[in-house]
C-alpha cells in the first residue's frame, strides 16, 4: 500500500468522522419518531380499548352477537 500525504489522510479522517456523525444523528432521528409513534398508537389503542368495553358494558347481548358472528365468518373463511 503506497503512503498518503498526511493531508489527505486528515481529509479522510474528517469525511469519516462526519459520516459516523451523520449515521448516529439519522439513529437518534429515526429513534424519536419510532417512539413517537409508538406512544400515538398506544394512546389509539388505549381509546379503543376503552370504547369497546363501554360499549360492552352498555350493549352486552349486541356484543356478544358481533363476536360469535364474527367469529363465524373467520371460521367459515378458514375452512375454504
Amino acid at each position: 500500500m503506497a503512503s498518503q500525504n498526511p493531508s489527505s489522510l486528515h481529509a479522510r479522517r474528517v469525511r469519516e468522522a462526519e459520516h459516523s456523525s451523520n449515521e448516529a444523528e439519522i439513529t437518534e432521528r429515526a429513534s424519536d419518531v419510532l417512539k413517537d409513534t409508538f406512544n400515538e398508537l398506544k394512546e389509539r389503542s388505549d381509546d379503543v380499548k376503552a370504547t369497546v368495553k363501554e360499549y360492552v358494558h352498555q350493549k352486552p347481548f349486541k356484543a356478544l352477537g358481533i363476536a360469535m358472528l364474527s367469529g363465524m365468518a373467520i371460521a367459515l373463511l378458514m375452512r375454504r
